[in-house]
């Protein structure tokens, strides 16, 4: 620790290598997966399956969902897209969610991940975007973003409590999306750490910017250490105040960390510490 800073791309290289390792070293582990296509959408990447069991080879140890339905859809296809949701509805539902993610003719950008009551993974990924940049390529074109969100499913699923379902609500945000995007960029680019590196600088290229604004006592305040969550209530509004992007750059940081330390299953077992009862804190 004494050379820390000096040997900082240790800690990026040794979590992408304990990533990498795991997921050549386990078998595949996932269930029935069905794919609902729009009628009129073109899929931007095709290989959904290889990113998504590179996900469930690096959650091996894990619970994964036995049935995982994909909704795919463009601009065109947004009221079927709506109504497959709602045939599909999840704990999380939102009678908005695919308005929110079209909100023009150039394409529907982004996804989304929830589970049902019979904890079955839903998964609604946008087509048809536009973009020319590295983060564009890998997330879209690479297909990053379905192993982004088949990470939100097993988060899910391992923090379901019997008493009040899933838990996941109850960790900080930063957590929950830190650890996707490095799940999913870390399984997407698991052979070639050159690609993993070159989305993953691309993601936090406003960060090593603009380094100087994030002091110490930023980011602790940001992370919120102490952070206290009570059941029915909005736990993440402590970060509203923050831009959209910081609890993806921060959080993937802090993961990359803490895979560093204690390898891949670690940040994931606090989603099922949090489903047994315990606190962020705790």
């Amino acid at each position: 620790f004494k050379d820390l800073e000096t040997h900082l791309s240790g800690i990026i290289y040794g979590s992408w290598l304990k990533a990498s390792e795991q997921i050549r070293n386990s078998k595949e582990n996932l269930g029935t997966i069905r794919f609902l296509i729009g009628p009129n959408t073109n899929l931007d990447y095709g290989d959904r399956i290889k990113v998504i069991s590179s996900v469930s080879k690096l959650y091996s140890n894990f619970s994964i969902p036995k049935k995982l339905t994909i909704i795919e859809y463009n601009f065109r296809d947004m009221d079927w897209a709506q109504k497959q949701y709602e045939e599909n509805k999840t704990i999380n539902y939102d009678s908005n969610l695919v308005k929110n993610q079209c909100n023009d003719q150039n394409g529907c950008g982004s996804g989304f991940a929830g589970i049902t009551q019979s904890n079955e993974g839903v998964i609604l990924i946008g087509q048809g975007s536009t973009g020319t940049g590295i983060s564009y390529v890998g997330r879209t074109l690479k297909g990053q973003i379905y192993a982004h969100e088949y990470t939100h499913i097993i988060q899910n699923i391992n923090s379901v409590s019997t008493n009040s379902g899933a838990t996941y609500g109850m960790l900080p945000r930063w957590l929950l999306e830190g650890n996707a995007d490095w799940s999913g960029t870390a399984a997407t680019f698991f052979m070639n750490y050159s690609e993993y590196l070159e989305l993953r600088n691309s993601s936090l290229e406003s960060q090593y910017a603009n380094a100087n604004l994030f002091t110490s006592e930023w980011i602790k305040t940001f992370l919120n250490p102490n952070f206290i969550a009570n059941s029915g209530q909005d736990n993440w509004a402590y970060w509203d105040k923050y831009d959209h992007w910081y609890v993806y750059a921060f959080g993937q940081m802090v993961n990359e960390i803490l895979v560093s330390l204690k390898g891949t299953d670690s940040v994931m077992n606090l989603y099922k510490y949090s489903g047994n009862g315990m606190t962020f804190t705790e």
